[in-house]
């Protein structure tokens, strides 16, 4: 997993990760929740997906995301 706060492509743990299906489309996206220790405000959110956005573009995939504190 790509972590915004960390090196680029470094890997991180996974806190857990879906490709939604839909069957009645060719396409489907990545559900993705990212756990992160300490307090999670809009600047690290925004960190986040923003580095996923990347990915996005990168792979022509779609990333909905899910950004957490560990602990919640």
């Amino acid at each position: 997993m790509l972590c915004a706060e960390s090196p680029p492509l470094e890997k991180r743990d996974l806190g857990g990760f879906k490709k939604a299906e839909n069957p009645s489309k060719s396409e489907s996206d990545w559900d993705l929740l990212v756990l992160l220790d300490g307090p999670v405000n809009d600047e690290r959110v925004d960190r986040v997906r923003h580095r996923l956005y990347e990915v996005e573009w990168e792979f022509d995939e779609v990333i909905s995301s899910i950004v957490r504190n560990r602990d919640q």
